[in-house]
């Protein structure tokens, strides 16, 4: 596993781990169905990817969101982040 391939739950768990000393025991599904249920729920979805360039798109048309964008040029908040031309 990479960084370029992680979603980003996983890697929001992974960072969490990191933080403490734990120790992992593996137990048959058989003996614990209810948790191999969950393990087997699909944790990763793709995103389409038309979602950015139409978020993009509405962004640019919005006044408000352009005022603000100007104004985080000058003035970094810690409530709002551009990123990639979106907030």
């Amino acid at each position: 596993m990479n960084k370029n391939n992680i979603c980003t739950k996983i890697a929001s768990w992974v960072l969490t781990f990191t933080y403490h000393d734990y120790t992992t025991d593996h137990s048959k599904g058989t003996y614990m169905q209810y948790i191999d249920a969950l393990s087997k729920y699909p944790v990763c979805k793709i995103a389409d990817v038309n979602v950015t360039h139409k978020t993009m798109q509405a962004q640019e048309s919005d006044k408000c969101i352009i005022t603000i964008k100007e104004i985080l040029k000058t003035n970094p908040c810690d409530n709002y982040l551009v990123k990639g031309n979106i907030l």
